[in-house]
Formats: C-alpha cells, structure tokens, sequence
C-alpha cells in the first residue's frame, strides 16, 4: 500500500467500505443518464426505512462547495480524482444515518451540457466523493445529478420528486416533507438577496435555497440551512468554501479544517 497517497488510501478504504455496504454493483442502474446505466438514481440497501409503514425523512445536500471541493480551483470536479471533501462533513452525515434521514446528493452538474466534462467523469467523481465519505465514517443512501437545463436543475424541484417517487415505488413509503430538509451553498447570491441577518449576500447563486422553497410550496415542510452553519464552519469565520485556495486557507488558519485532497 505504500505506492498509494493519502487521498489514495482513503479512496480504496472507502471504496471497501461501499462494496461491503452494497453500493458498488454492476449494472444495477434504476434509470439510464443518456445511454448509459450509471449508479445514480439508486437507494442504497445501506438505508433501512422506519419500522410499522413510517414516513422517510430526507436529508438532501448539495455537493460542490457543500460537501466537496475540487482541488484544480474548478467550480466543480475536472476528473474523477478533483475531489477532496469538506472539513466536519463526514462525523455529520454518519450522525443523521443513525437518525433514520435518508442521506441524498441532488447537484446541479451543468459542465455536462456545456462540454467541460463527460458524464462517465462526473459519475466517477461522485463514486470518488462517496468513497471519501465513506473512509471517514460517513454516510451517502443515494445521489442525483441535473446534467441539463431542465426540470431537474436547481431550482427544479425534479430530482426530489424522482426521489419521493423511487422511496414510494421501491420502499413503499411517503416522504415526511415536514421533517426533511436541505443544505446547500447557493442560498443568497451576491448582488442580489439580503441574508436573514440583512447583511449583503456573498454566494454564487440561490439555486439550493429556491430549490427548497420549491419543493416547500408543493409538498410543505423542507427546510433550507447554509453549509457554513449546518457543518459548523462559521465558528471559525468561514462564509463559504467556494474554492480549493479557501479551504487551503482556513486549514493554516485552523487545524481542525485542514484536510488533503
């Protein structure tokens, strides 16, 4: 193991863990992204639903500057391996599995359409980000992706309709609207919305923060919360991570946020 990194050796622990976990299976897509079967769009067996017919909470999440960083300084992953995942995300995620929430990436990944990068990489870039996860103890059921500008992307509310639907068809149960939530760091853009506070908005868009609104006005409940807050980043000063050089810089400025691609 010694020709492995360190990003290397969590990657292939993390992977480990997954295939114990069921996640890693050949050829068990639910839906197909393109021509292409891929792991998205599954709920991981991992996940156990409330006993005597109860409601699912879900747990929804963003993932570029929520969850991950890309170490190239791109908004999102370039390759599979332009991954390397938040400081205190982990220890969270393990903490809402035990719970009961059913964990769920829903990601806006519009460098698809626009040629930047191919649906194989951004596929593989999220098994690396779960792999990751994993080897620090934490918890991913599911994951979704918007590669195209329609009902799916943020501020659509088509990826948790699909997901609501999938847990009635495949778990048989409702969704708890009003218990479930979401996190995500596009909540008030810059220039253009005040934050609860009044203090001027310094995200890069708004999309995760309507993307709750939105499925609020249609199902209730859904409550929307900024990474900085939910994590406990902003303890220590941290608005937002929206590059690698941020978290570069909160990790020499504080040990407990520095982490290794």
């Amino acid at each position: 193991m010694r020709f492995l990194g360190t990003a290397g050796l969590l990657v292939f622990l993390g992977t480990v863990l997954l295939l114990l976990r069921g996640w890693v299976r050949p050829a068990v897509a639910e839906g197909p992204a393109g021509d292409r079967p891929t792991a998205r769009r599954l709920i991981s067996p991992a996940f156990r639903p409330p006993a005597a017919g109860g409601k699912v909470r879900l747990a929804l999440f963003d993932a570029d500057s929520t969850l991950r960083v890309a170490p190239s300084g791109s908004p999102s992953a370039n390759t599979p391996d332009d991954v390397a995942v938040l400081p205190l995300v982990a220890p969270v995620l393990a903490r809402l599995a035990s719970e009961g929430y059913l964990i769920a990436i829903q990601s806006n990944q519009a460098g698809i359409e626009h040629g930047y990068i191919t649906l194989e990489i951004a596929e593989k870039a999220f098994q690396n980000t779960l792999a990751q996860l994993a080897a620090q103890g934490g918890v991913v059921h599911y994951y979704d992706f918007a590669e195209k500008k329609d009902g799916d992307r943020k501020p659509g509310t088509g990826m948790g309709e699909r997901l609501a639907t999938l847990v009635q068809e495949r778990l048989g149960r409702e969704i708890d609207w009003e218990g479930s939530f979401m996190v995500g760091d596009s909540a008030w853009k810059a220039g253009v919305d005040q934050e609860p506070d009044g203090t001027p908005g310094d995200d890069i868009g708004n999309n995760d923060r309507q993307f709750a609104e939105n499925l609020r006005k249609k199902f209730g409940g859904v409550a929307f919360h900024h990474p900085r807050d939910f994590f406990g980043w902003a303890k220590f000063g941290v608005k937002n991570f929206k590059t690698w050089q941020d978290l570069q810089e909160a990790g020499r400025k504080h040990p407990e946020l520095r982490t290794t691609p």
